[in-house]
């Protein structure tokens, strides 16, 4: 091993930063390199090893007796909320429903006004006959509106602590017409991100057998592994 190297620090960054290589020596200095920083990794994991694993523990039985406490709120809320949530949405769709139909009422008003005085003004005008067709169409219209008495937009339904809010969610009905979407682009490539394990499952069964035809291809990227004997004489 390169006696240079004592212990790993800042500068043993800067070192294989900077290293190149190029022939056997240069080699064997990176991989002294990495032997003394997968030493010192073990070294570190052991340190943490024993607190990592009670705090995993402390964890665990936190998060079991949270659960137990949970258990029977969450299970109370589970049924009540979708009711409550229900019953709000329902009269709040009635208010809504109630508002557009007023709001059609005094708009038809206004237009059987609007009628009535073109009927007069045709009559003065001695155009009887258009008076006529306009005020039988008025009278039509007239029988379709409904008495401003029965026209009663319901108070806002509201219960303490609890709203309702618009939750709007998406599901694949069709992948291929989705992925049309994305194609034209009326939908963007987000709504299709590959799913990266699959992919790197497809690429560990057939490694140099490229299938590019599917839109993706493989390829490996090495990495070094620590070999159980290559770090006994690194004492």
């Amino acid at each position: 091993m390169n006696e240079q190297l004592v212990k790993i620090d800042k500068t043993t960054v800067v070192k294989a930063y900077e290293i190149r290589i190029t022939d056997k020596l240069t080699l064997d200095w990176a991989n002294d390199i990495l032997m003394l920083c997968k030493a010192a990794i073990d070294e570190v994991n052991a340190k943490y090893k024993p607190d990592e694993e009670r705090i995993k523990r402390e964890t665990a039985d936190l998060r079991s007796r949270k659960a137990t406490d949970l258990a029977i709120p969450e299970q109370v809320r589970k049924y009540l909320d979708p009711k409550v949530a229900k019953y709000l949405y329902d009269e709040n769709q009635k208010r809504i429903k109630a508002k557009a139909d007023v709001e059609a009422q005094a708009a038809a008003k206004k237009k059987l006004d609007d009628d009535l005085k073109r009927a007069e003004e045709a009559e003065k005008k001695g155009d009887t006959k258009e008076a006529d067709i306009i005020m039988e169409k008025a009278a039509v219209e007239e029988m379709r509106i409904v008495p401003t008495a029965s026209a009663f937009i319901p108070p806002a339904v509201k219960a303490e602590g609890q709203g309702v809010r618009e939750n709007w969610k998406a599901r694949v009905i069709n992948l291929r017409l989705l992925l049309e979407a994305v194609i034209t682009g009326k939908v963007s490539i987000e709504a299709v991100l590959p799913y990266m394990p699959y992919l790197n499952g497809l690429a560990s069964k057939f490694k140099e057998e490229q299938h590019r035809e599917w839109g993706i291809e493989f390829y490996n990227e090495p990495y070094t592994v620590r070999s159980r004997t290559s770090g006994a004489g690194l004492a």
